[in-house]
């Protein structure tokens, strides 16, 4: 989606489904080190990484900072960090199309007799 020297990245979730009593030491503001603008920790949704590690990802420049503090910063993800370009596709999908073409032969079938 967008362009940097680490390559095309996607947005990502930079938060936990852990809550501030579950994981105290993730929970602290976010500053974005260029403005000093302040996003506040969710009590519901700790950051993902401790400050330290979170520094890490800022530094390299894995942190996207929003303009708007309404809004939440987010993790960039790499293309080049995926284990694997394939998407997955569900059993049910398949399973799906399987039937569906069987119902459509099967009334080809009625129909041509």
């Amino acid at each position: 989606r967008f362009l940097d020297p680490n390559g095309p990245w996607v947005l990502g979730d930079l938060t936990v489904g852990m809550t501030k009593t579950q994981r105290p030491n993730q929970y602290y503001d976010l500053i974005n080190p260029k403005n000093g603008m302040v996003f506040p920790a969710s009590e519901s949704r700790v950051w993902a990484y401790i400050p330290e590690s979170m520094q890490e990802r800022i530094k390299s420049g894995r942190v996207f900072f929003p303009n708007n503090s309404n809004k939440r910063p987010m993790t960039k993800r790499f293309l080049k960090d995926l284990k694997s370009t394939i998407n997955p596709v569900s059993t049910w999908v398949i399973i799906w199309v399987f039937i569906t073409l069987v119902i459509l032969s099967l009334s080809f079938n009625y129909l041509s007799l």
